[in-house]
This record gives structure tokens, C-alpha cells and sequence, in this order.
């Protein structure tokens, strides 16, 4: 019987990899036996068929994805939080390892990695603030961390908490006016307006060019309620900017102390 005549059942072949994948070998004729990857006569090696393969894959998928949740619930939290959890005790751990091999730098590395995989969402930055308390605490030194953890905590509305962070850089770098500047900000979101003024007239006095430093001025005596002084620091601004343009204080690149 050639093999048009043969039953339909017996007839069945995968065209790409040219091996049976019915339950009869193409090439000797022999029923396959239960459960049995190749003929026992031949030797040909019987394919899975398509329904089998789905099957198995389906099973897996589905194991990835109930395994988690009903582990999550067998120790009583929430899915999502054991996943924040475990991912966060991964980040630790690889950037503690990482301070051990390397230092600072790769800690620092392992951070800036960390804000990319989250995207700078609230939940990733709480996560590096964290890290950087741990690096600041043992390179107290290490100014460049100190900033980044301010700018940080300014970015998820801590203000108190950014305006230590801001003094504590200060107080190795107080030329850095850029950084005055945010922390006069954030003096003002908490209502600390002499605090304020104090740190802007020390920008003012650095880059009395900088007209952006008589706004702020201006915004800090009007929230105090002297509005003849806001009056006065709005004009001078609008006169530096006219005459000099936009002009910001330098970026200050300070060296990298780790002691």
C-alpha cells in the first residue's frame, strides 16, 4: 500500500523535520508504543504533535504565573508587595556585593542602574535614597551621593528632609550656588522665608548677574508680606536680565572625596 492508500490517522508528518508524529512510523510501518519517543523497530525518533506541545506549554505558563500569587498568600501579603519586596533585597544585595568588590563607585553605579530599571518612578527613588543613606553613612565625604540623595528627596516632596541633605553638601561645598539655591527653595515650600532670603543673598552676591536669584528674592519677600521689597527684587530682575541676558551660576564640579 503506498502511502496515499494509508489510513489517515497513520499518515500524519511534519514536513519541516521530516519525522512521524502520528502513532504509526512512516518508515517501517510499526505502531509506536505507549508513551515511547522512537519506533522500537527502526529506531525514528517520533515528534511531539502540536496539541501535545501546547499542552505543555500551557502548563507552564500558568504555573509562572498561580505560583507566585499563592505563595504571596500563604505568607500573607499582597502579590504585588512581595515582588517590591524580593526586588528590592536583590538590589541590595548586588549593590552591597558590588561596594565590597569595587567601592563607592560601583555602589553609585548600581544606584544610577537601579533609576533606569525603575524609570525614576516614586518607588525606585525611595529605593535609591535608601542605598545612598547606607553609602553616605560610611563615605560621609562622598558629596556628590549627599546631592543626588537631596535632589532626590526633593523629587518625591520631602522638602525638610532634602534641605538637610542640601546642607550637609554645603557645608564641604559652599561655593556651589546651584545647590544654595535649590536649598532656598525648599526653605520657601516650608515656609522658612528669613531662612531663604539669607541663602539667595548669598547667590546674589556671588553672581549678581544672575537675575534668576532677584526673582526668587522677590517671591520670598512676598510670601512674607513685604511687598515693597518684592517690588524691588522684581524690577532689579527684570533690568539684570535685559542687560545680561540668561545667565545661571557654574555647574561645580568638585572632586570625588570618599574618606
Amino acid at each position: 500500500m503506498n502511502e496515499s492508500n494509508q489510513p489517515r490517522g497513520s499518515r500524519r508528518w511534519s514536513w519541516k523535520t521530516r519525522k512521524p508524529v502520528g502513532n504509526t512510523c512512516l518508515d517501517c510501518g510499526s505502531q509506536r508504543l505507549a508513551h515511547s519517543s522512537f519506533c522500537h523497530r527502526c529506531g525514528a525518533t517520533f515528534k511531539k504533535t502540536n496539541l501535545s506541545l501546547i499542552a505543555g506549554v500551557s502548563v507552564s505558563l500558568l504555573l509562572c504565573l498561580v505560583l507566585p500569587t499563592l505563595l504571596a498568600r500563604e505568607k500573607g501579603q499582597k502579590p504585588e508587595h512581595s515582588a517590591k519586596v524580593q526586588a528590592h533585597a536583590t538590589t541590595r544585595a548586588r549593590v552591597a556585593s558590588a561596594g565590597k568588590k569595587e567601592g563607592p563607585a560601583a555602589i553609585m553605579a548600581e544606584i544610577d542602574r537601579l533609576m533606569l530599571e525603575t524609570d525614576r518612578q516614586k518607588q525606585g527613588l525611595r529605593q535609591a535614597i535608601e542605598l545612598l543613606d547606607d553609602l553616605t553613612e560610611r563615605y560621609p565625604k562622598y558629596s556628590y551621593a549627599i546631592r543626588l540623595k537631596g535632589n532626590l528627596l526633593r523629587n518625591i516632596s520631602q522638602p525638610e528632609k532634602a534641605s538637610e541633605a542640601y546642607v550637609a553638601y554645603l557645608s564641604l561645598n559652599p561655593n556651589d550656588m546651584n545647590v544654595r539655591t535649590s536649598l532656598a527653595l525648599e526653605l520657601m515650600v516650608l515656609e522658612q522665608y528669613p531662612q531663604a532670603i539669607a541663602e539667595l543673598d548669598k547667590v546674589a552676591e556671588a553672581f549678581p548677574n544672575y537675575a534668576d536669584v532677584y526673582n526668587n528674592l522677590s517671591r520670598a519677600y512676598r510670601a512674607q508680606g513685604d511687598e515693597a521689597q518684592a517690588q524691588l527684587f522684581s524690577t532689579r530682575a527684570e533690568t539684570v536680565r535685559k542687560q545680561y541676558g540668561v545667565s545661571k551660576p557654574p555647574l561645580v564640579l568638585h572632586p570625588k572625596v570618599y574618606e
